[in-house]
């Protein structure tokens, strides 16, 4: 009776079994890792393709001359008549401007056209253009160039305050002794022994760059101003090497040398102060206008690049 108890308990008993994840303890592989691996070896065993073919097609390569030198060297001699050189050598069209005058001393050797030409207009008052064949030579007279500055139009003032006070005051007691042996203690405070200290910072930064730079362009054209001769008076001969013969003396080139000093000193020539200090500035459009000459507008170009660097690496 009792067996057949036990076995009618045990057959009523739940067993759980729970199948383990393929590859867990076997060893193989799930479906999804099998994927994988062929993936895989499909990617291993593919065939390299073959090298591209086909190359870009650069461009002709052109053949370039070499610049071509030229060598001047004189002593006082007039611009006009070295401009007429260097055109007659280069074989190229020359325009001068009838204004252009002074004499230069140079030592140029195998230099470029362009070269002698920026030595020549740092010695005397002149530019130069190159269209085409033909080099235009004309005075350095101030013309409108437009310059962009890239730089919010916006002034910002910060200001700020920095305090700390301090005070230290020293506090004591006193014991007083009665006649009849009562002790009294009284709390005392030492006025005199008060010790404060008081320490402020105040900054102030101020922002205004367009005020400053439309201010600080007038004044680099004010210092570059030039004078310019507008009037000549009088006339100065140049003594002239002429064959004097064998008869001539000391004494004769003396009084040629002593007369073409004299027609020095009655020259006279009148200047006039060529002012080119002309700044049009729109800030809403970051536009600078600026009326100077080509050495003027050099100095602004530098001076602006300068300036817009540093300001676009501000905060």
């Amino acid at each position: 009776m009792l067996f057949a108890i036990c076995i009618a308990t045990a057959g009523c008993a739940h067993k759980t079994v729970v199948p383990p994840s393929k590859g867990h303890i076997d060893g193989s592989l799930s479906t999804q890792q099998n994927s994988q691996l062929a993936n895989q070896n499909n990617v291993n065993t593919a065939p390299i393709p073959k090298p591209v073919r086909s190359n870009p097609q650069l461009p002709v390569p052109r053949a370039t001359t070499n610049a071509q030198t030229y060598s001047v060297v004189v002593n006082e001699v007039p611009v006009k008549e070295i401009l007429f050189a260097l055109a007659r050598e280069s074989k190229l069209n020359i325009d001068i401007h009838p204004s252009i005058q002074g004499r230069v001393t140079l030592n140029a050797v195998d230099q470029t056209l362009p070269a002698i030409l920026e030595r020549l207009a740092k010695q005397v008052d002149l530019t130069y253009k190159m269209d085409g064949n033909v080099l235009y030579i004309a005075p350095d007279q101030p013309v409108l160039r437009i310059y962009k500055v890239d730089y919010v139009n916006i002034n910002r003032d910060t200001k700020g305050f920095i305090g700390a006070a301090a005070e230290i005051s020293s506090t004591g007691q006193s014991a007083n002794t009665g006649a009849n042996g009562s002790t009294t203690i009284t709390n005392t405070s030492g006025n005199g022994a008060n010790n404060s200290s008081r320490t402020s910072v105040d900054s102030t930064s101020k922002n205004h760059l367009w005020e400053s730079l439309i201010l600080n362009l007038k004044e680099l054209l004010a210092e570059t101003d030039k004078e310019v001769i507008v009037t000549r008076f009088g006339s100065a001969t140049e003594p002239t090497a002429q064959n004097a013969g064998t008869n001539a003396t000391t004494t004769a080139l003396s009084d040629v040398a002593k007369a073409s000093t004299e027609e020095r000193n009655q020259q006279r020539s009148e200047y006039k102060t060529l002012f080119a200090a002309n700044v049009i500035a729109n800030p809403e459009t970051g536009v600078i206008s600026v009326r100077a000459t080509n050495k003027q507008h050099e100095k602004v170009q530098e001076f602006i690049d300068k300036v817009m660097g540093s300001a676009k690496r501000q905060v």
